[in-house]
C-alpha cells in the first residue's frame, strides 16, 4: 500500500499530493538514490510535507522561495535572506562612472541581487515584496521607479509596518508640495 502507484481514479487529495511532489522533484533536481529515503504515500500529505520541511539539501535545490500544495519555502524563516539597512549609503550622483547607474557598494549590490533572486522564484509579488523593491530602488536614487511602485501599494501596511512608514516618510521628501513634517506627525 505504501509503495503502490497512484492510479488515475485516486482520491483528489492523493492526486494533488502526487502533482505537488512531482513539481517539487523537478524544482529540487529530481529524486535521490538514497535507499533510506522513506517511501512516498500519496494519501499522507501532512507527513510528506513535514518530511520535506526538514530536508535542507532538497530545500536548497528548490531555490530561495517556493509555494505549492505540500511545501512553502520562506527565505526569511529559513534565514536565507533578510532586509539590511545601509547608513550612510553614498551614490555617485554628480560624477557617474558609467552611462548607466552602478551600485558601488558591494554589500548593497549583493543584497539587491539576493532580493531579486528571491523574488524571481515567486509566482507573484506580494505587498511586502513590492515594498522591499520600492525601498531598494529609492536607496539607488531610482526615485521615479521606487515611488511608482510605492504608490501602487495599498495604503494599509502589512507585516512590514515599520518599513512601510519609513518609505512613506522618505517618499514625502521626494514629492513636490508635500510637507514631510506633517507627514511624519501623521505617521507617528
Amino acid at each position: 500500500d505504501v509503495t503502490s502507484p497512484i492510479e488515475q481514479d485516486g482520491e483528489p487529495d492523493d492526486l494533488n499530493n502526487h502533482a505537488a511532489l512531482s513539481e517539487l522533484a523537478v524544482a529540487g533536481g529530481g529524486a535521490t538514490d538514497d535507499p533510506d529515503e522513506p517511501f512516498y504515500n500519496a494519501g499522507d500529505g501532512p507527513a510528506l510535507a513535514e518530511y520535506l520541511r526538514h530536508e535542507g539539501g532538497f530545500l536548497d535545490n528548490c531555490g530561495p522561495a517556493l509555494r505549492c500544495a505540500l511545501l512553502t519555502i520562506d527565505p526569511f524563516a529559513r534565514r536565507r535572506y533578510q532586509h539590511l539597512e545601509y547608513a550612510p549609503l553614498i551614490n555617485a550622483r554628480a560624477h557617474r562612472f558609467a552611462n548607466h547607474p552602478t551600485i558601488l557598494n558591494n554589500r548593497f549590490a549583493e543584497q539587491w541581487t539576493a532580493l531579486l533572486r528571491v523574488l524571481s522564484h515567486k509566482p507573484r509579488l506580494e505587498h511586502d515584496d513590492r515594498l522591499a523593491v520600492a525601498y531598494y530602488l529609492l536607496l539607488q536614487d531610482r526615485t521615479d521607479e521606487g515611488l511608482a511602485i510605492f504608490f501602487f501599494l495599498d495604503r494599509e501596511p502589512t507585516a512590514a509596518c515599520m518599513l512601510y512608514h519609513y518609505v512613506a516618510l522618505f517618499a514625502s521628501f521626494l514629492q513636490p508640495g508635500c510637507a514631510p513634517l506633517t507627514r511624519a506627525r501623521a505617521l507617528a
